[in-house]
């Protein structure tokens, strides 16, 4: 038998199929076929990946806390390879944080702070923080996010310490001024 040899190699079956390759004889990205040829498709993929992190995350660490938690779980849920999480995060602690940082900027978008003009009278400051505040905590949905604010305040971890310094600091502060303008000049100031 005599062999025919062709300018484009030929490959056995099993190894790379027709459908592999395109047009040109080149092989493809492997992956869905609808999307591994966007460049935009490929972006949206790899720029998912910390929000699905970050949701199971959320979801993880709000049901079993930070110590209870394991990075495998959350990347199961993620379904993402277990190293997306040490490369996306750092580790197990930095993606607690992010996720404790997700959770508050979340609630505070979900029930803002209302924006008062300077002539508001302090009585409805007051009643507006005071709402505020109890809605984000109280509120009848369970979302992780709220979930794992309570965890956390009922639960201390190191995120804790970014918690008081980022969300109840300057409430407090806000809370003391208020305060500072209803209450009579000749009262003891405790803090």
């Amino acid at each position: 038998r005599s062999r025919s040899f062709s300018a484009r190699p030929q490959y056995r079956e099993s190894f790379v199929t027709r459908r592999s390759m395109d047009q040109r004889g080149r092989l493809r990205a492997p992956g869905n076929p609808s999307t591994r040829d966007t460049p935009k498709a490929a972006a949206v993929r790899i720029d998912d990946t910390p929000s699905r992190i970050l949701e199971s995350a959320g979801e993880v660490f709000a049901q079993q806390g930070f110590r209870g938690a394991t990075v495998r779980e959350i990347c199961r849920r993620a379904e993402v390879n277990l190293a997306a999480v040490n490369y996306h995060f750092g580790d197990k602690q930095a993606l607690y944080l992010e996720t404790v940082t997700q959770a508050h900027r979340t609630l505070v978008e979900q029930v803002p702070m209302p924006a008062w003009p300077p002539e508001t009278p302090p009585e409805e400051r007051l009643h507006g923080l005071l709402l505020t505040l109890l809605t984000r905590m109280l509120s009848h949905t369970q979302s992780w996010e709220r979930r794992l604010m309570m965890r956390e305040v009922m639960e201390p971890t190191e995120a804790c310490r970014r918690l008081v310094q980022d969300y109840f600091q300057p409430h407090f502060e806000l809370l003391q001024e208020i305060l500072g303008e209803l209450l009579p000049d000749d009262t003891p100031d405790y803090l």
